[in-house]
């Protein structure tokens, strides 16, 4: 039987799937303020830690550790490690509320960029 942790959010057609036929734990177990996302597949005796984000169709067939984010299939991204990146090369993108993404080179990028100047 898998086991949920508190506060989860659990959206539409996830499963939560046990392996094998043995008489053992076969099904995963969710930590706190885990959100698994539309039609995200997680199967084994695994645990997923605290805080995790399971993307929306992901397949997870491993331990994830507390604070990641998956994608896809077993393909965990650090959100720490993004956001490092994210500073070495902020002028990649800009975000605007009005605009929304704009390439930097563009006359409304660089005015997003700037702050309207």
């Amino acid at each position: 039987t898998a086991t949920i942790g508190r506060d989860c959010t659990i959206l539409h057609g996830v499963t939560l799937g046990g392996t094998g036929k043995a008489r053992t734990k076969r099904h995963p177990s969710i930590g706190d303020r885990v959100t698994l996302g539309v039609g995200a597949t997680i199967v084994g005796d695994i645990r997923i830690g605290d805080d995790v984000t399971v993307a929306a169709q992901a397949v997870v067939s491993v331990d994830v550790p507390p604070g990641m984010t998956v994608v896809g299939t077993n393909n965990l991204l650090d959100p720490a490690k993004l956001a490092a990146r994210v500073r070495e090369a902020p002028d990649v993108w800009a975000f605007d509320p009005e605009l929304h993404l704009v390439a930097p080179d563009s006359d409304a990028g660089a005015a997003a960029w700037h702050g309207g100047k």
